[in-house]
């Protein structure tokens, strides 16, 4: 009974935190209230939790629902609500069974760097009203955004195409969604051959991009840990998963060309033709 009582406590200052800080992000940012008043039209939740680790945020497409990380700062948690909110609008799934590790690959990067960058124009767009919350962002991603900064006067959508390859800058956090993809493919979440179109990962994530990005060397760049993991993962299963449109970093600057890459061989023609 006791223990209830406190459920209840615990659940209400919740509410009210939660309540308080997305009227703080549709006070300090137009970018972040579009997205939470749209997140609300289509009955998304927005709760808080105490098992999330060391993640800030995620969005269960299952359950419609926003879950931050209640141990987190309200300055983060500014611009963690604008970045679930992002992705409850992204109606394309990584890991169907007929998904490529390719299209895997390729759809969980581009949600998330697409995620980031409105999260980078919300927190660009909080520094009037909400300091803290630009400082926390533009501190743990400096690059992105200097990045996003350069044309955000002028030209937003230039402005979150830039963000958005600044992104797939960082080698620490490419590997970290790979592997995350990597035990998908493992636990049997997917596994087939369909690989995903340049255009309908703009078309479904990131308008504002140029379908070509996706077929680049930043865009495709896999570690060589990464592809042993696929290596050991057909070994121990004996299926065949293909590798042949990624670059491979094998460290110490050496980068070995896809088998099998459209952009790649477009450039390769265009040299041959002059």
């Amino acid at each position: 009974m006791l223990q209830d009582v406190f459920l209840d406590k615990k659940e209400q200052k919740n509410q009210a935190r939660m309540n308080d800080l997305i009227e703080r992000v549709c006070d300090a940012s137009k970018t972040g209230k579009t997205l939470l008043e749209d997140a609300k039209a289509h009955d998304v939740k927005f709760l808080f939790s105490d098992s999330l680790g060391c993640v800030d945020g995620c969005y269960k497409a299952d359950k419609n629902t926003i879950l931050i990380n209640e141990d987190r700062p309200d300055e983060q948690l500014l611009t963690t609500l604008v970045h679930e909110a992002r992705h409850a609008q992204q109606k394309v799934f990584a890991y169907e069974p007929e998904n490529s590790l390719y299209s895997a690959v390729a759809i969980t990067r581009a949600k998330e760097a697409d995620a980031t960058a409105y999260q980078c124009a919300a927190a660009f767009e909080m520094r009037g009203l909400e300091l803290d919350a630009y400082l926390d962002f533009a501190q743990l991603n400096p690059e992105i955004m200097d990045a996003y900064v350069d044309y955000a006067k002028d030209n937003k959508d230039k402005a979150l195409c830039e963000a958005f390859k600044h992104w797939y800058d960082t080698d620490v956090t490419l590997q970290t969604y790979d592997s995350r993809v990597l035990t998908c493919l493992e636990f049997g979440d997917f596994g087939g051959n369909k690989d995903v179109k340049n255009t309908d990962l703009c078309k479904n994530i990131a308008p504002y991009m140029d379908p070509e990005f996706f077929n680049s060397k930043e865009a495709l760049t896999i570690s060589d840990k990464t592809e042993k993991r696929v290596r050991d993962f057909e070994e121990k299963s004996g299926k065949k998963v293909s590798t042949s449109r990624f670059y491979i970093d094998k460290g110490n600057g050496v980068v070995k060309n896809p088998e099998n890459n459209v952009g790649l061989r477009k450039k390769i023609s265009q040299m041959v033709q002059r």
